[in-house]
């Protein structure tokens, strides 16, 4: 087993060419938690939506930002997105609303 957590009889063809994208990204993601101001150091990650069905990713962007990664629910995105829109077509007043109306 790689240091990484991937081991290389769960590699297939598919992800072996997406592994050098989610290097990329993991990369970026890390970049992107270096600048942020959050008044000290970032100990801890959370991740939500589709995207952290993707281990091979989630354990890159965990590797490269060297906090523990953990994950909220894969339907977030959706939920976002669901709220966002009910906010623009006049369903919720704004944000608080529509989280209220997530109970």
């Amino acid at each position: 087993q790689a240091e990484d957590g991937i081991r290389d009889r769960d590699v297939t063809g598919v992800q072996t060419c997406a592994l050098p994208i989610f290097e990329s990204l993991a990369a970026a993601v890390a970049t992107a938690v270096q600048r942020l101001d959050v008044g000290g150091p970032v100990e801890e990650l959370v991740a939500f939506g589709g995207a952290t069905q993707a281990m091979p990713l989630m354990r890159r962007i965990e590797a490269h930002c060297g906090v523990p990664l953990h994950f909220g629910p894969t339907e977030a995105t959706t939920l976002g997105n669901a709220l966002a829109q009910g906010i623009a077509l006049g369903v919720f007043d704004d944000v608080a609303d529509a989280r209220t109306a997530l109970g």
